[in-house]
């Protein structure tokens, strides 16, 4: 296994993301390879790049995507001869939506390990701009000068056969991405309907996002280091699934399952849930996670928390999910509501939620609400959505309870 340099400076990937973003609009536009470990998000932040750029730059910049995993060469173009030139020409796949018209975010995935080396070899060019134009060529093809090359991969320390040549190393701007931070996930988990559940566990097991390149995992504790992800051949959790960022969602989306079924009369049990988590996160993160659930299930319904007089749990895990729940069911529908139909409707669920809060629910709780109300508000309005989620701390802020507990807890807005 290749050797760990804990020299290196590795960025959570939004930090990563931004720095190419600033690369394209100041004019300089390297091409990038970005590495690290399985689950970062090293894919998913393609599309992320292509709408700011559209944002910011007033053009309108079209993701491709290429997955060097299937791809093969006759997947991008073929040549097509000319009699009468006696020369060749390719004819590309509309598929990718290759043009040079228009600047394009190319993510070339798993770059550093092809399954067909002749695919590599086909796209490498793409990391060099042609002298006579400026412009970066896919065989005969030149791309819009303004268009951004990516390539994403796993570390050669991962051990899942990663290799990158020196001399692409040469050529592209190299990024080295480490595991998200708790602070760093929970907004965008808020943000994108992760399971309270979800939430709450990795709230109270921060360590969860810890990794095999940190200096000081050996003295990590035991279950903590059988949750992550360790490609250590003496690892005896190396076959299981494993904690990041990615197999977090699919747990959140097997809890979603859950619950549903469990509305709905279907079966599913407990011992199926378990299995399913064991499948996506391994075994020791999964029966935390089921400890953690239950614990969690002495919660009030927001039903009875509007109606006043609801109990408070007993445990500060519960607290934390109830939190979590409330930033549901204030702007939609469930836990024993229906959707609301007006802002007014908003805000009286704001001052419920408020109201109950103050009574009892645990500060870590009450302060993560807030933050976590005021962090999606944000985005969502920097994004110009027009949602009630993008005006939800407007109308939070507007509401007597909330300056009552704002005034109370020295929060400043």
């Amino acid at each position: 296994m290749a050797t760990i340099n804990n020299s290196i400076t590795r960025l959570g990937i939004m930090d990563v993301a931004d720095s190419i973003i600033a690369d394209a609009v100041c004019g300089a536009n390297q091409a990038h390879l970005i590495l690290g470990p399985p689950g970062t998000a090293k894919t998913s932040i393609g599309q992320y790049i292509a709408d700011s750029l559209t944002r910011i730059m007033g053009t309108d910049y079209q993701l491709v995507f290429l997955d060097m995993q299937t791809l093969d060469p006759a997947d991008l173009a073929i040549p097509m001869p000319d009699p009468e030139s006696k020369t060749f020409a390719y004819w590309f796949n509309e598929v990718f939506g290759f043009t040079p018209d228009q600047p394009v975010v190319l993510l070339i995935d798993e770059y550093s390990k092809p399954q067909n080396p002749a695919s590599q070899n086909a796209v490498h060019q793409l990391f060099s701009k042609d002298k006579k134009t400026g412009c970066r060529r896919l065989l005969s093809m030149m791309l819009h000068p303004d268009s951004v090359i990516i390539g994403t991969g796993n570390l050669g320390t991962d051990g899942v056969g990663d290799m990158v040549k020196s001399h692409t190393r040469n050529k592209v701007t190299m990024h080295y991405v480490r595991n998200p931070y708790p602070d760093e996930w929970l907004p965008w988990a808020f943000e994108n309907n992760i399971n309270p559940i979800v939430q709450g566990w990795v709230k109270q097991t921060p360590l969860c996002f810890a990794s095999y390149l940190d200096p000081d995992f050996g003295s990590l504790p035991e279950d903590i280091k059988s949750m992550v992800y360790n490609p250590d051949p003496k690892n005896p959790a190396r076959e299981q699934g494993c904690v990041t960022a990615r197999s977090l969602e699919f747990a959140s989306n097997v809890f979603h399952a859950y619950f549903n079924a469990q509305a709905m009369g279907l079966r599913y049990t407990e011992q199926m849930l378990l299995a399913d988590l064991q499948g996506v996160i391994g075994n020791q993160a999964a029966r935390s996670m089921l400890v953690f659930k239950n614990f969690a299930m002495e919660l009030p319904s927001a039903k009875q928390i509007m109606a006043g007089g609801a109990a408070y749990p007993t445990s500060i895990a519960a607290h934390i999910i109830c939190s979590l729940n409330a930033c549901v069911w204030i702007t939609g529908a469930g836990y024993g509501l229906t959707a609301p139909e007006t802002k007014l409707e908003v805000k009286n669920r704001i001052a419920g939620w408020f109201n109950y809060m103050m009574g009892g629910l645990a500060p870590d709780a009450q302060t993560m609400f807030v933050h976590s109300v005021k962090d999606a508000a944000e985005k969502a309005a920097r994004k110009q959505e027009t949602t009630v989620m993008s005006k939800l701390w407007e109308l939070t802020v507007t509401t007597h309870e909330f300056q009552k507990w704002a005034s109370v807890n020295g929060f400043k807005y």
